[in-house]
């Protein structure tokens, strides 16, 4: 019986399966591979055949030691009856015979183990056509019929369009190359064109150098040059440390003017313009029968004659403060950036009648920076419904629009310009508290630099108290870390109640005294002293004082600089003042803080100020201009207030070169207080 006849239990055909079959062969379900002749491979058994010690299929799949699974069947296998063969598809069941290309059209059905289809397989100019479909059914198709063939990409070039193409990604005509570098600007040209030329392995010479925004372009004459350019992208680096990219693009040669018709156009244009009022007419310059009866076509939108018009501007009317470009069919600006470097003071241009259609074309034009009228009638971009807001908000300098005077801006109001008062340096109070509160400063911190300390017990009340502080921070240095066990940060300390905290803050002016005693040597830059009087009640007074010293090993082999704070309350007991309460702070000084350190030999404080005669004058009293230059220059010069400037050129009878000896001699010798310096 023909295998294709062949009944089921059922009674049914049995259905035949393309690719792998997956029934047994107890119910006439295969489950196994092909059972394989001489020439059909069998495939790996089913779990039916395993089950019953069986090869799965006729010829098996089964595994041995060593030798992997067993393919094709043996002699035995002969005569048994065999599953579908891989080639039955081609064959119908009810024994139809395939006529002609008729199997080229058929679908192919699912094969779950087969490789899945391209999802470009529907694709027109696939090459890929599984199951008939794609280029290959189509051009044999087309065969049959006798039909030219054309699979749409044979003759394609690197553009992508079916344009004539020599196969070098440029177009027939394109054997000029357009150079782009962006933020080209940002650089002055003529380091960027020697930069090129010293990097670029081609010889070039660039034609038509200018700017389009923030780019650079120029052209060169060959596609290989272009090419070479691009090569060198990214290997330039500019001043700020960016890199230069060089894009390049093939295209067409520039046009150029030729002499005759150079001329031509550069007499209509001196016909057009009226030197009274600064304007050239450039007005429907395509219809001019002045440039018709030579031959010339004005054509603005062309390159090459937009290109001689600024030419002509350039060398011979860069003055011009009105331009006419109306009824000249423009539908894009992309040479006016040009423009706008050559006739920089422009103030009017009349764009009217033109194809202009949105706000993207007139970006060319922002350029002009003293723009100030602006004509757009007869343009699409005016229908638009927020044309004015839209022109405004790119063009905020112009103030007329199509003839109309446009409204000012709105904008917030700006209050006007306030002088604020200058910083002082140190806030004393008045001058009742400031003498004595500068002379005990002076006094206070010589004793405190001299090492002998002891004299403190004097100065500070009978149950005055003192406490320091260190801030730690990752850039502090050892010897700043070195007062951490002695810091009374309230933020670290937990439990006040601890003996440990109290051992941090000293009581009685004893205990003060010895911690005072316990402190490295010091010396202090009084130059960097600033004094902030915080509160003022009755006799009692508390201040900050601000500054920098610099701390020295006990036997003075080295120092290292401490930026300090010490915020006291004091009872003014006049001549002096008594001291309750002492609190210090140190901390890692700033990079200007160190820079700014002892700049100036530091002069020991001393209350003897400088003898100046009683009639000496209070500043901006009397004086003329050339001494209050005088003063002005000894501030600067001395870094003196203007009090004790004045003081100085006033003794000095207004010499400035002997004032500034004896400033550097009584400096030197100590003689000058601190208050001169306190601004």
């Amino acid at each position: 019986m023909s295998r294709r006849n062949n009944r089921n239990r059922d009674g049914g055909r049995s259905q035949q399966y393309y690719g792998h079959d997956d029934r047994d062969q107890v119910g006439g379900h295969w489950r196994g591979g092909h059972p394989g002749g001489r020439s059909h491979r069998g495939g790996r058994g089913g779990p039916a055949g395993r089950d019953r010690n069986q090869d799965s299929g006729p010829s098996g799949g089964k595994w041995q030691r060593g030798k992997g699974p067993r393919r094709g069947g043996g002699p035995s296998d002969r005569g048994r009856y065999q599953g579908p063969h891989p080639r039955s598809r081609f064959t119908d069941d009810d024994g139809d015979v395939q006529m002609g290309d008729a199997e080229e059209g058929t679908s192919q059905r699912f094969n779950p183990y087969g490789r899945p289809n391209s999802r470009r397989k529907n694709r027109p100019n696939n090459r890929d056509s599984r199951g008939g479909g794609g280029a290959r059914g189509s051009a044999s198709s087309m065969a049959r019929l006798g039909l030219p063939i054309n699979t749409g990409h044979k003759d394609r070039g690197a553009t992508g369009h079916n344009r004539p193409s020599d196969g070098k990604g440029k177009r027939a005509g394109q054997s000029w190359a357009k150079i782009i570098i962006p933020y080209g600007k940002k650089v002055e040209k003529d380091w960027l064109l020697t930069s090129l030329q010293n990097l670029c392995s081609v010889p070039f010479i660039p034609f038509e150098f200018h700017y389009e925004g923030e780019r650079a372009i120029f052209h060169v004459d060959d596609v290989t040059t272009g090419s070479a350019l691009k090569a060198i992208s990214n290997r330039i680096t500019t001043k700020t440390g960016h890199k230069v990219v060089v894009i390049s693009h093939p295209c067409q040669p520039l046009a150029v003017l030729k002499g005759d018709d150079f001329e031509v156009l550069k007499v209509c244009l001196s016909d057009r313009y009226d030197p009274s009022t600064k304007a050239l007419n450039l007005s429907n310059l395509i219809d001019d029968q002045a440039l018709k009866s030579k031959g010339v076509l004005g054509i603005l939108s062309r390159n090459h004659i937009m290109e001689a018009v600024i030419k002509i501007i350039s060398e011979n009317i860069p003055e011009v403060l009105s331009i006419d470009i109306s009824h000249n069919k423009l539908y894009n600006l992309k040479t006016f950036g040009k423009l706008a470097e050559k006739a920089c003071q422009l103030r009017s241009l009349n764009l009217a009648k033109n194809k202009i259609r949105g706000i993207s074309e007139l970006e060319p034009i922002r350029e002009f920076s003293k723009l100030e009228e602006l004509f757009l009638q007869g343009n699409e971009i005016v229908e638009k419904p927020n044309y004015t807001s839209i022109v405004r908000q790119n063009f905020p300098k112009v103030i007329r629009l199509d003839r109309q005077e446009l409204p000012p801006l709105i904008a917030f109001d700006v209050e006007s310009p306030t002088v604020l008062p200058p910083v002082q340096h140190s806030y004393c109070g008045s001058s009742q508290i400031k003498k004595p509160l500068l002379s005990f400063l002076e006094k206070y911190f010589t004793v405190f630099d001299s090492g002998d300390r002891q004299s403190f017990i004097e100065v500070y009340h009978d149950q005055a108290c003192f406490s320091m502080m260190c801030q730690n921070s990752p850039i502090s240095s050892p010897h700043i870390r070195k007062y951490i066990p002695q810091s009374r940060n309230l933020l670290r300390i937990k439990d006040l109640t601890t003996e440990s905290s109290f051992k941090l803050f000293k009581s009685t002016k004893v205990a003060v005294v010895a911690q005072l005693n316990e402190m490295p040597p010091t010396k202090h830059d009084t130059n960097s002293f600033q004094v902030d009087l915080s509160m003022v009640q009755g006799d009692l007074i508390c201040f900050t004082l601000h500054g920098i010293y610099k701390e020295f090993s006990n036997n003075r082999s080295s120092s290292h600089m401490v930026a300090f704070s010490r915020v006291f309350l004091a009872q003014m007991q006049p001549p002096k003042l008594c001291i309750i309460n002492d609190h210090l702070s140190i901390r890692e000084p700033t990079r200007t803080q160190l820079k700014a350190a002892f700049a100036s030999p530091a002069p020991t404080p001393s209350t003897s100020p400088v003898n100046v005669p009683q009639g000496s004058l209070s500043p901006g009293h009397g004086l003329s201009a050339l001494q209050q230059e005088m003063v002005a220059k000894f501030i600067k010069d001395s870094n003196m207030n203007a009090e004790w400037s004045i003081k100085c050129l006033a003794e000095n009878e207004w010499d400035y070169e002997r004032a500034g000896v004896s400033f550097t001699t009584l400096q030197t010798a100590g003689k000058i207080p601190v208050e001169a310096f306190v601004k």
